[in-house]
């Protein structure tokens, strides 16, 4: 996972807010992302964006502000780059992004 670049943990951060937010990918068979930082029990939505297409998801985030993201069904290949953009319903945002290698054409 070291071609994972994290891009843009930000939290528009109204008084009050948690911190700033984070996510981490924690498996790439499904897709499974984690996320920090996000205000308590924040609702959140997700999007998955990658050249098969676009997915969405919804999460809660935890008491402590964590959560976890899991896109069922979707397998990462290690020459496919991809993104995922969360967005919390009490101003919370976190991007995730993964840069494929220079991988051979076939």
């Amino acid at each position: 996972m070291a071609a994972a670049v994290i891009i843009a943990a930000l939290a528009a951060a109204p008084t009050g807010a948690a911190g700033r937010a984070h996510l981490r990918m924690t498996s790439a068979h499904p897709l499974t992302l984690q996320g920090s930082g996000f205000h308590a029990r924040e609702r959140v939505r997700a999007i998955l964006r990658r050249p098969a297409g676009i997915r969405r998801r919804s999460a809660g985030a935890d008491a402590q502000g964590r959560l976890n993201l899991k896109f069922g069904g979707v397998a990462i290949a290690r020459c496919t780059g991809f993104s995922v953009v969360v967005t919390g319903s009490e101003g919370s945002r976190a991007a995730f992004l993964w840069r494929a290698p220079e991988c051979p054409e076939i």
